[in-house]
Protein backbone atom coordinates (compact mmCIF):
# COMPACT_ATOMS: atom_id res chain seq x y z
CA UNK A 1 0.00 0.00 0.00
CA UNK A 2 1.34 3.80 0.36
CA UNK A 3 3.60 4.48 2.63
CA UNK A 4 4.65 7.35 4.17
CA UNK A 5 7.52 8.38 1.83
CA UNK A 6 5.17 8.33 -1.46
CA UNK A 7 1.75 8.86 -1.97
CA UNK A 8 0.88 8.81 -5.49
CA UNK A 9 -1.51 6.28 -6.55
CA UNK A 10 -0.96 2.54 -7.36
CA UNK A 11 0.13 0.99 -10.48
CA UNK A 12 -2.96 0.96 -12.45
CA UNK A 13 -5.17 -2.00 -12.65
CA UNK A 14 -8.00 -2.95 -15.49
CA UNK A 15 -11.35 -1.31 -15.23
CA UNK A 16 -14.25 -2.06 -13.02
CA UNK A 17 -11.14 -4.26 -11.04
CA UNK A 18 -11.70 -4.60 -7.29
CA UNK A 19 -9.82 -2.25 -5.15
CA UNK A 20 -6.22 -2.41 -3.44
CA UNK A 21 -5.77 -5.13 -0.99
CA UNK A 22 -8.44 -7.61 0.17
CA UNK A 23 -11.99 -6.16 -0.14
CA UNK A 24 -15.13 -6.95 0.17
CA UNK A 25 -18.71 -5.97 -1.43
CA UNK A 26 -20.70 -3.86 0.92
CA UNK A 27 -24.26 -3.38 0.26
CA UNK A 28 -24.69 0.01 2.41
CA UNK A 29 -25.83 2.92 1.17
CA UNK A 30 -24.50 6.04 2.83
CA UNK A 31 -27.17 6.56 5.11
CA UNK A 32 -26.75 3.50 6.74
CA UNK A 33 -23.10 3.90 7.22
CA UNK A 34 -23.40 7.37 8.26
CA UNK A 35 -26.12 6.05 10.56
CA UNK A 36 -23.73 3.48 12.56
CA UNK A 37 -21.49 6.92 13.62
CA UNK A 38 -21.50 7.10 17.40
CA UNK A 39 -24.00 4.32 18.10
CA UNK A 40 -24.08 0.43 19.83
CA UNK A 41 -27.16 -1.55 19.62
CA UNK A 42 -28.16 -4.85 19.81
CA UNK A 43 -26.99 -5.43 15.90
CA UNK A 44 -23.42 -4.12 16.78
CA UNK A 45 -22.84 -6.27 19.74
CA UNK A 46 -24.15 -9.39 17.97
CA UNK A 47 -22.22 -8.81 15.36
CA UNK A 48 -19.28 -8.63 18.37
CA UNK A 49 -20.10 -11.78 19.33
CA UNK A 50 -19.85 -13.11 16.03
CA UNK A 51 -15.84 -11.56 15.67
CA UNK A 52 -15.13 -12.85 18.59
CA UNK A 53 -15.96 -16.62 17.61
CA UNK A 54 -13.61 -15.29 14.22
CA UNK A 55 -10.52 -14.38 16.28
CA UNK A 56 -8.07 -17.24 16.51
CA UNK A 57 -8.36 -18.68 20.16
CA UNK A 58 -4.72 -17.52 21.37
CA UNK A 59 -5.71 -14.06 20.45
CA UNK A 60 -9.10 -14.04 21.96
CA UNK A 61 -7.45 -14.88 25.06
CA UNK A 62 -4.21 -12.87 24.69
CA UNK A 63 -6.42 -9.61 24.25
CA UNK A 64 -8.53 -10.00 27.34
CA UNK A 65 -5.71 -9.51 30.03
CA UNK A 66 -3.07 -6.28 29.79
CA UNK A 67 0.13 -8.46 29.15
CA UNK A 68 -1.44 -10.55 26.35
CA UNK A 69 -2.88 -7.08 24.86
CA UNK A 70 0.59 -5.60 24.95
CA UNK A 71 1.70 -8.16 23.07
CA UNK A 72 -0.97 -7.97 20.59
CA UNK A 73 -0.91 -4.54 20.01
CA UNK A 74 3.10 -5.18 19.52
CA UNK A 75 2.26 -8.13 17.36
CA UNK A 76 0.04 -6.03 14.91
CA UNK A 77 2.60 -3.82 14.27
CA UNK A 78 5.34 -6.29 13.19
CA UNK A 79 5.78 -7.19 9.15
CA UNK A 80 5.23 -10.55 7.46
CA UNK A 81 8.00 -9.49 5.15
CA UNK A 82 10.89 -11.31 6.84
CA UNK A 83 13.43 -8.68 6.98
CA UNK A 84 11.10 -6.06 8.33
CA UNK A 85 10.44 -8.89 10.76
CA UNK A 86 13.42 -9.75 11.83
CA UNK A 87 14.35 -5.90 12.60
CA UNK A 88 11.53 -5.44 14.18
CA UNK A 89 12.08 -8.23 16.22
CA UNK A 90 15.85 -7.19 17.18
CA UNK A 91 14.21 -3.56 18.48
CA UNK A 92 11.98 -5.26 20.41
CA UNK A 93 14.55 -7.53 22.11
CA UNK A 94 15.88 -4.35 23.03
CA UNK A 95 13.22 -2.60 24.71
CA UNK A 96 11.17 -5.77 26.38
CA UNK A 97 11.07 -8.12 29.06
CA UNK A 98 11.98 -11.39 27.66
CA UNK A 99 8.05 -12.69 28.75
CA UNK A 100 6.92 -10.22 26.66
CA UNK A 101 9.04 -10.15 23.37
CA UNK A 102 8.10 -14.31 23.52
CA UNK A 103 4.15 -13.82 23.95
CA UNK A 104 4.74 -10.93 21.01
CA UNK A 105 6.76 -13.80 18.92
CA UNK A 106 3.93 -16.55 19.52
CA UNK A 107 1.04 -14.58 18.41
CA UNK A 108 2.59 -13.85 15.10
CA UNK A 109 1.25 -16.97 13.58
CA UNK A 110 -2.10 -16.98 14.70
CA UNK A 111 -2.35 -13.35 13.87
CA UNK A 112 -0.63 -14.18 9.75
CA UNK A 113 -3.07 -16.70 9.35
CA UNK A 114 -6.17 -14.34 10.50
CA UNK A 115 -8.38 -12.59 8.24
CA UNK A 116 -6.52 -8.76 7.73
CA UNK A 117 -9.95 -7.19 8.34
CA UNK A 118 -9.86 -8.63 11.42
CA UNK A 119 -7.51 -6.64 12.71
CA UNK A 120 -8.75 -3.13 13.78
CA UNK A 121 -11.78 -5.39 15.75
CA UNK A 122 -9.12 -6.90 17.28
CA UNK A 123 -7.43 -3.94 18.77
CA UNK A 124 -11.00 -2.84 19.58
CA UNK A 125 -11.27 -6.30 21.67
CA UNK A 126 -8.19 -5.56 23.79
CA UNK A 127 -8.91 -1.79 25.02
CA UNK A 128 -10.20 -2.30 27.91
CA UNK A 129 -7.57 -4.65 28.72
CA UNK A 130 -5.06 -1.92 27.70
CA UNK A 131 -6.81 0.65 29.66
CA UNK A 132 -6.00 -1.32 32.83
CA UNK A 133 -2.26 -0.53 32.25
CA UNK A 134 -0.27 2.16 34.70
CA UNK A 135 0.04 5.74 33.37
CA UNK A 136 3.45 4.96 33.22
CA UNK A 137 2.84 1.63 31.23
CA UNK A 138 0.74 3.39 28.96
CA UNK A 139 3.50 5.60 27.76
CA UNK A 140 5.62 2.96 27.65
CA UNK A 141 3.10 1.02 24.91
CA UNK A 142 2.66 4.39 23.16
CA UNK A 143 7.09 4.67 22.89
CA UNK A 144 7.32 0.93 21.63
CA UNK A 145 4.58 1.55 19.01
CA UNK A 146 6.13 4.26 17.42
CA UNK A 147 9.20 2.69 17.24
CA UNK A 148 7.73 -0.43 15.83
CA UNK A 149 6.29 1.68 13.42
CA UNK A 150 9.00 3.81 12.09
CA UNK A 151 11.30 0.67 12.29
CA UNK A 152 11.70 0.60 8.54
CA UNK A 153 12.40 4.14 7.93
CA UNK A 154 8.17 4.86 6.51
CA UNK A 155 4.93 3.93 8.11
CA UNK A 156 2.56 1.74 5.85
CA UNK A 157 -1.46 3.06 5.85
CA UNK A 158 -1.98 0.27 8.38
CA UNK A 159 0.51 1.24 10.48
CA UNK A 160 0.21 4.97 10.58
CA UNK A 161 -4.02 3.43 11.57
CA UNK A 162 -3.53 1.58 14.19
CA UNK A 163 -0.85 3.88 15.37
CA UNK A 164 -3.06 6.93 15.29
CA UNK A 165 -6.34 5.08 16.95
CA UNK A 166 -4.76 3.41 19.51
CA UNK A 167 -2.78 6.32 20.63
CA UNK A 168 -5.92 8.61 20.89
CA UNK A 169 -8.06 6.06 22.40
CA UNK A 170 -5.37 5.77 25.44
CA UNK A 171 -5.24 9.44 25.61
CA UNK A 172 -8.63 9.58 26.38
CA UNK A 173 -7.98 6.94 29.03
CA UNK A 174 -4.97 9.59 30.59
CA UNK A 175 -7.34 12.27 30.54
CA UNK A 176 -5.12 14.23 27.76
CA UNK A 177 -7.63 14.45 25.02
CA UNK A 178 -8.66 17.90 24.45
CA UNK A 179 -11.68 19.26 23.73
CA UNK A 180 -11.23 20.84 20.31
CA UNK A 181 -12.47 24.46 20.09
CA UNK A 182 -15.18 24.98 17.11
CA UNK A 183 -11.71 27.06 15.77
CA UNK A 184 -12.94 26.78 12.02
CA UNK A 185 -16.66 27.46 11.14
CA UNK A 186 -16.30 27.67 6.94
CA UNK A 187 -15.69 25.02 4.85
CA UNK A 188 -12.86 27.01 2.92
CA UNK A 189 -10.55 27.35 5.98
CA UNK A 190 -10.79 23.09 6.08
CA UNK A 191 -11.27 22.09 2.43
CA UNK A 192 -7.09 21.46 1.46
CA UNK A 193 -7.03 19.60 4.45
CA UNK A 194 -10.55 17.86 3.26
CA UNK A 195 -9.35 17.11 0.06
CA UNK A 196 -6.00 15.72 1.10
CA UNK A 197 -8.03 13.36 3.73
CA UNK A 198 -10.59 12.36 0.71
CA UNK A 199 -7.27 11.82 -1.49
CA UNK A 200 -5.56 9.11 0.86
CA UNK A 201 -9.02 7.15 1.19
CA UNK A 202 -9.71 7.39 -2.72
CA UNK A 203 -5.90 5.89 -3.36
CA UNK A 204 -6.30 3.49 -0.43
CA UNK A 205 -9.37 1.72 -2.32
CA UNK A 206 -8.41 1.59 -5.80
CA UNK A 207 -5.45 0.29 -7.46
CA UNK A 208 -6.45 1.93 -10.63
CA UNK A 209 -5.58 5.70 -10.75
CA UNK A 210 -8.29 6.21 -12.61
CA UNK A 211 -10.86 4.87 -10.85
CA UNK A 212 -9.37 7.03 -7.76
CA UNK A 213 -9.33 9.97 -9.42
CA UNK A 214 -12.87 9.91 -10.08
CA UNK A 215 -13.77 8.59 -6.75
CA UNK A 216 -11.64 12.05 -5.56
CA UNK A 217 -13.42 14.44 -7.66
CA UNK A 218 -16.61 12.79 -6.57
CA UNK A 219 -16.50 13.28 -3.23
CA UNK A 220 -14.90 16.45 -3.32
CA UNK A 221 -17.74 17.82 -5.53
CA UNK A 222 -20.19 16.56 -3.11
CA UNK A 223 -18.59 18.57 -0.32
CA UNK A 224 -18.22 21.65 -2.23
CA UNK A 225 -21.99 21.26 -3.74
CA UNK A 226 -20.60 21.30 -6.84
CA UNK A 227 -20.22 19.29 -10.38
CA UNK A 228 -17.24 16.67 -10.34
CA UNK A 229 -14.31 18.15 -11.99
CA UNK A 230 -11.62 15.54 -13.67
CA UNK A 231 -8.59 16.76 -11.64
CA UNK A 232 -5.37 14.33 -11.21
CA UNK A 233 -5.33 13.08 -7.29
CA UNK A 234 -3.11 14.81 -5.56
CA UNK A 235 0.11 13.09 -4.22
CA UNK A 236 -0.08 13.06 -0.56
CA UNK A 237 2.21 11.81 2.59
CA UNK A 238 0.78 10.47 5.62
CA UNK A 239 2.66 13.26 8.06
CA UNK A 240 0.07 15.54 6.03
CA UNK A 241 -2.90 13.47 6.66
CA UNK A 242 -1.93 14.17 10.47
CA UNK A 243 -2.04 17.24 10.72
CA UNK A 244 -5.10 17.70 8.06
CA UNK A 245 -7.01 15.40 10.83
CA UNK A 246 -6.28 17.56 13.52
CA UNK A 247 -7.32 20.73 11.94
CA UNK A 248 -10.62 19.39 10.86
CA UNK A 249 -11.13 17.77 14.54
CA UNK A 250 -11.30 21.30 15.25
CA UNK A 251 -13.93 22.25 12.64
CA UNK A 252 -17.50 22.94 13.34
CA UNK A 253 -19.96 20.05 14.19
CA UNK A 254 -21.41 20.30 10.51
CA UNK A 255 -18.60 20.30 8.77
CA UNK A 256 -17.10 17.63 10.72
CA UNK A 257 -20.55 16.02 9.42
CA UNK A 258 -20.31 16.84 5.56
CA UNK A 259 -16.42 15.86 5.47
CA UNK A 260 -17.71 12.50 7.03
CA UNK A 261 -20.87 12.05 4.22
CA UNK A 262 -17.83 13.19 1.68
CA UNK A 263 -15.80 10.10 3.15
CA UNK A 264 -18.42 7.39 2.83
CA UNK A 265 -19.46 8.41 -0.45
CA UNK A 266 -15.64 7.98 -1.24
CA UNK A 267 -15.67 4.51 -0.19
CA UNK A 268 -19.28 3.33 -1.59
CA UNK A 269 -18.08 5.02 -4.91
CA UNK A 270 -17.62 1.64 -6.84
CA UNK A 271 -19.28 -0.44 -4.71
CA UNK A 272 -16.41 -2.20 -2.56
CA UNK A 273 -15.27 -1.57 0.79
CA UNK A 274 -11.40 -2.44 0.85
CA UNK A 275 -10.18 -3.15 4.66
CA UNK A 276 -7.91 -0.15 3.93
CA UNK A 277 -10.89 2.23 2.94
CA UNK A 278 -12.94 0.54 6.36
CA UNK A 279 -9.65 1.27 8.22
CA UNK A 280 -9.26 5.20 7.72
CA UNK A 281 -12.60 5.71 7.51
CA UNK A 282 -12.84 4.24 11.28
CA UNK A 283 -9.90 6.89 11.97
CA UNK A 284 -11.41 9.46 10.05
CA UNK A 285 -14.55 9.28 12.58
CA UNK A 286 -12.78 9.11 15.53
CA UNK A 287 -10.35 11.84 14.93
CA UNK A 288 -13.28 14.19 14.56
CA UNK A 289 -15.02 12.62 18.27
CA UNK A 290 -17.43 10.69 15.85
CA UNK A 291 -16.19 7.02 16.71
CA UNK A 292 -17.64 4.70 14.40
CA UNK A 293 -18.03 0.11 15.00
CA UNK A 294 -16.72 -1.73 12.43
CA UNK A 295 -18.93 -1.11 9.05
CA UNK A 296 -21.26 -4.29 8.86
CA UNK A 297 -24.67 -5.27 6.66
CA UNK A 298 -27.75 -4.48 8.43
CA UNK A 299 -29.74 -7.66 9.73
CA UNK A 300 -25.80 -9.67 8.85
CA UNK A 301 -23.97 -10.45 11.57
CA UNK A 302 -21.42 -12.64 9.90
CA UNK A 303 -18.54 -12.32 8.23
CA UNK A 304 -18.65 -13.69 4.53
Amino acid sequence: GPSAAAGAPGPAAAAGAAPAGPSRRLGLSAEQVLGQVGTIDEEHLSHSAALLAAFPAPLRAAANEPFGAVATLYALLVHKEPALRRDQLALLGQHLPATLLQETVSLLVPLDAMDPALRLPLADLMLPALRQLSDAQIATVEEVMGLLARADGQIDLFEFVLERLMRRRLDVRLGKAMHKQNRFRRLRDVMPDAELSLAVLADAGHDDGAAAALAWNRAVAQLRGLTPASSPLPVWQLADLDAALERLAAASPAIKKQFLEASVSCVLDDGYLAIAEAELLRLFAHSLGLPMPPLIEPQVATLT
